[in-house]
């Protein structure tokens, strides 16, 4: 394979995790007076990072944005405490970390979920070793679609752009991957379809994680 490195996305790319954010957020806007949202509603809030996570709970059951900053800490809180309790790697995560690895290909993740919750994660699954790097939503000024997140990974990858890809569920992913010059693969098994990830530019689209390798292979 030329690709030297592979760039992950975590939320609904290498770990389910919506039953554990919904649980949080649920939890979050109910004390503070607010209707809950659901696992199903709260899925399509989850990829631009925790802040935007609350102001779209918080805008989808009418309530003020003013209000963010308190929800977002109680938030914050509640996931501290419940992060790990269902969230589980996708079928296939532990096989394609592990063939990447014995190939020479360097893995790093890059989320806009707060890097100690990423990193707490990782851990507890136990593929944080797999990992070059993990560059969270706070490890930078900038979140994904900018491309910096993703660059940041590189170089502690020692991989140039044209010689690496980005895997992901979401637009974010879709886009910071072309503005880094990346390879854009999408995975349709996390909380976007098939449609978004074509419209945010994805070079190819698989829908297990185990279709990933052969689809670098043929770059």
């Amino acid at each position: 394979m030329r690709i030297r490195a592979v760039l992950f996305d975590l939320d609904g790319t290498l770990v389910d995790s919506r039953a554990d954010i919904a649980a949080a957020l649920d939890e979050a806007v109910a004390r503070h007076g607010y209707a809950r949202v659901g696992v199903d509603r709260a899925a399509t809030f989850v990829g631009d990072g925790a802040r935007m996570l609350v102001e779209r709970a918080l805008a989808a059951t009418g309530a003020p944005l003013s209000e963010t900053d308190a929800v977002l800490a109680t938030y914050m809180a509640e996931y501290r405490r419940c992060h790990l309790e269902r969230t589980r790697l996708y079928p296939g995560v532990e096989e394609v970390l592990a063939e990447l690895t014995a190939r020479g290909v360097r893995c790093a993740v890059v989320t806009n979920k707060p890097h100690e919750f990423s990193v707490s994660l990782l851990d507890h699954l136990g593929v944080a070793a797999s990992m070059a790097a993990i560059v969270g939503g706070d490890s930078l000024p900038y979140l994904k679609p900018r491309p910096e997140p993703l660059l940041a990974a590189l170089e502690a990858c020692g991989a140039a752009p044209d010689e690496a890809a980005m895997v992901g569920d979401g637009e974010p992913d879709m886009r910071a991957a072309r503005a880094a010059g990346l390879f854009a693969v999408g995975v349709t098994y996390g909380f976007r379809d098939r449609a978004t990830l074509e419209a945010a530019g994805a070079d190819a689209i698989v829908d297990r994680m185990a279709d990933l390798l052969p689809v670098l292979e043929g770059l």
